[in-house]
Order: structure tokens, then sequence, then C-alpha cells
């Protein structure tokens, strides 16, 4: 890391919680890579001092911040302006600070995309795809699948009403629609090219994989948002020889994303791939591909 002073902008991420995040170690890894005298840090920030903590960014100098669970849709009531993308996902997960002004922005469905592409090959233009979970990552995720031509897009959450409201969000595409949790899921991922999962499921050692291993057919092909680990899910496709991986080509590139935001430099891809790579491999057995 380059040497702290007081010339040196200030980055971050704001979440509850934070001490997971891998994000400060690609995005230092870049700042020092291109000679940015820069620093990104994680901010512990509980939802009921959300808009305090903003503002004291405003007032501490900081130059722009990422927004992870759970502030991405409740953040952007404090902002001055959102991009048109952001505002027609609903979420905002980057933010850049000038002249004191809030800009949102949503590099999320950016990162799944071109993660989706690149390392699963797999273009989502009339394909079929199943989406577990609502939240704010996934209105990026099926907002970006719908502009991207899908042929059609289920959504569920255990929550009905807010998987109801961001299929109706999204229905500019045509096909897109929500069933209840309660419903026998089956004949949706029977019918699915890609099954995404978006959920929280899966993050807990404990977790069973939010579909069974029975259901999953040989056309399928699995993303899981989830990038600190390998799910139940993506274990039990890999099991079965279908394409499948986790989060961190998303977590990889919508990072990359969100420099070049911030900063207007070329963002130099492989070395924040290679200091993610390294996070993970200090937090898991040396022998598995955390990334894969």
């Amino acid at each position: 890391m380059m040497p702290i002073n007081g010339k040196t902008k200030i980055y971050g991420i704001i979440g509850h919680p934070i001490e997971h995040t891998l994000s400060p170690a690609m995005q230092n890894a870049a700042f020092m890579a291109l000679g940015i005298n820069g620093v990104y840090v994680p901010f512990e920030v509980k939802p009921d001092d959300l808009g305090k903590s903003i503002k004291s960014f405003l007032l501490t100098g900081v130059c722009g911040f990422n927004v992870t669970v759970p502030h991405k849709i409740s953040c952007m009531k404090f902002l001055d302006k959102i991009d048109d993308s952001a505002k027609a996902i609903g979420a905002v997960n980057t933010v850049k600070i000038v002249n004191k002004k809030l800009f949102g922005f949503n590099t999320d469905g950016i990162g799944f995309l071109r993660s989706l592409k690149e390392d699963l090959k797999i273009d989502p233009k009339n394909k079929n795809i199943f989406v577990i979970g609502s939240g704010g990552a996934s209105r990026a995720v099926v907002w970006t699948l719908a502009k991207a031509g899908a042929k059609s897009i289920v959504v569920v959450d255990k929550i009905n009403q807010k998987a109801l409201e961001l299929a109706s969000t999204c229905s500019f595409a045509g096909d897109v629609k929500s069933i209840d949790c309660g419903d026998n899921w089956a004949s949706c991922v029977s019918g699915a090219d890609i099954l995404i999962n978006a959920s929280p499921i899966g993050m807990k050692d404990t977790d069973l994989s939010p579909i069974d291993i029975k259901l999953l057919h040989k056309r399928l092909v699995i993303f899981d948002l989830i990038y600190n680990k390998h799910t139940k899910l993506v274990k039990n496709a890999k099991a079965k020889g279908l394409k499948a991986c986790g989060g961190f080509g998303m977590l990889l590139y919508q990072g990359v994303e969100a420099f070049e935001i911030w900063t207007g430099q070329k963002p130099p891809v492989a070395i924040m791939r290679n200091a993610l790579i390294s996070q993970f491999s200090l937090r898991g057995p040396r022998n598995v591909r955390w990334w894969a």
C-alpha cells in the first residue's frame, strides 16, 4: 500500500456486518498498481446510523464508497442524483462524491452479466431463468437479465410481496413473473436453463441447498451469488457435472466497474483478481478453488 498522507483520497464500503468483505484487497491493489494515492477501508454502519454516516463522509472528504447489505435500497434517499440504471433497478451499490454531492450507481448487474458470460460461457438471451431471492443484488440481476433479452424470468422470495414487486418492475421485458414461496418449485426448475441463487441461503455452514439435488437437470447452469464459500447448491451441481459458479466473478467485475467510476482510469483487472484470490486462499484450504 502507498504511504498515507494528507493528500490520500479515501474510499470505502458500508454494510452491516462488514468484517467479511474482500473488497479492500482488490481496490487497494488497484490503487497501488496505478500509483494512485488512495486507500479503501470498510465502515461498519448500522441501519439506524445510515443517514448520519453518509453525511459524515461529506464532512470528512471521502471520495466514494460501495454499499452492501442491508443498505443498497435504503441509501438511495440520501443521495443527490441516481444513475438511470440504478434508479430503474431500485438499488445502489456504488456512490461517487463530487463537490459534496452524492451520485449513485449500480455495478452489480454489470458484474453479474460479465461473470455469467466469461466464467460460465453462457448468454442469457432467449434463456429461461429461475431466480431465488429479491433483495438489492437480485434487483440488479433480474433487471440486467431482462435488459439482456431473457426469454422468461421467474422470481421467488420468502417474502412473496417483494418477489411480486421485483417482477412488476421488470415487466418491460415481457415474461417476468413471481411465484409464492409456498408453491412447488419443481416445474420452474425443470423449465429453466439458468438457476440463480440471490438469497442468503448457503452462507451458513449448516444451510442446505435451496434446490433438491434431484431437480438439477443436465442442461441447467447454476450461478450462486454467495462468493465466500462453495455452497451446497454449487457442490451439488458440480457433483452432477453441471456448469456452476459462486459469486467471485460478480464481486470482481462489479468492483472493477466501481473503480473506473471513481477514478476515471482503466482498472488493472488481473491484479484485482489476484488480490481477491490471495484473500480467498488465506480464508480456506490451499487446495480449494474458492473462485471456481
